[in-house]
């Protein structure tokens, strides 16, 4: 196969504490990573990622700071190549492209990207979207049978418990009381608990923007909240961004991506469910400021 040209190709990787921009660049042996790419889909604008080599390299920009790391950790967003139907998770991706630019620089998501955050605002923070992972979780598992729904029900990606035990770690055992419940966060719970309402379908994408971006931007953000001083050994404190079922949690994004385009297959029209994704990201930029702008306080 010809060796070819490549530029630099830039996505996004979103996680529950916060949204990376990042690209992708060729090492430089050129292109043997690309094997299998068309030299438009290296060109385009937007990029397209519709390749079935690995990719060399890397390039986190955080604030400055750039961290090289081998590409296995992440999921590389695929865009439909000219001529392709656009997916259900694309048309969601595109509808909330900007919101999802206004979440990473905007209150305690920035701070979590910066490395600069403490430890009692990440702890508020995470509280309060303990409950919209327990009402996620719980309507997928009411509305397992519903069409569509069946293929999203994955429970080894349910974050709740995992969570929980992060929470008791790094807010003690009675965080649930010791920590509020901000307005922001109830509203967002209570979202979501409105999304299961009726056939579930308003839940692919609450599903689409929380276990996607824990998927593929977690490893990134667990390392930034251990730099920040947020492990407590062994991983305590930081479990929710594990996923020992998925040793690959960059394939199993990809899984899931396809997942949500069979459930869109026997769903007829979508629309109502990329505006849905849309509301999620407002609700969870809304939360992101209220954890901010609180008043300080003491976890233990």
């Amino acid at each position: 196969m010809p060796l070819i040209s490549c530029s630099l190709l830039r996505y996004s990787a979103s996680a529950a504490g916060g949204f990376i921009t990042q690209q992708l660049r060729c090492g430089p042996v050129g292109l043997a990573a690309f094997a299998g790419c068309a030299p438009s889909a290296l060109t385009s604008d937007p990029p397209h990622r519709y390749c079935a080599g690995p990719v060399l390299e890397i390039e986190v920009l955080v604030k400055g700071t750039t961290d090289l790391r081998p590409a296995t950790d992440v999921n590389v967003t695929e865009v439909a190549p000219p001529g392709r139907e656009v997916s259900m998770a694309d048309r969601m991706r595109d509808r909330t492209r900007g919101l999802h630019a206004e979440a990473e620089a905007t209150g305690i998501v920035r701070e979590i990207i910066s490395g600069r955050i403490d430890r009692p605002r990440y702890v508020l923070f995470m509280r309060n979207l303990l409950p919209v992972y327990q009402q996620l979780e719980l309507g997928l598992a009411r509305k397992q049978g519903q069409p569509g729904i069946d293929e999203l029900y994955r429970p080894e990606l349910w974050r709740s418990s995992a969570l929980a035990a992060d929470l008791r770690t790094l807010g003690g055992p009675d965080f649930e009381t010791a920590v509020p419940l901000l307005p922001a966060g109830q509203r967002y719970a209570d979202r979501v608990c409105v999304a299961g309402g009726g056939d579930g379908r308003l839940l692919i994408a609450h599903a689409y923007t929380r276990y996607l971006g824990d998927l593929a931007g977690g490893r990134v953000l667990a390392r930034r909240l251990a730099a920040a001083g947020l492990d407590a050994g062994d991983g305590g404190g930081l479990s929710f961004y594990a996923f020992p079922q998925r040793a690959q949690p960059g394939a199993f994004a990809r899984t899931y991506r396809e997942a949500l385009d069979r459930a869109a297959a026997v769903l007829g029209s979508t629309a109502d469910i990329v505006e849905e994704a849309a509301l999620a990201f407002q609700l969870n930029i809304d939360l992101s400021l209220a954890v901010a702008e609180f008043p300080l306080f003491n976890t233990r």
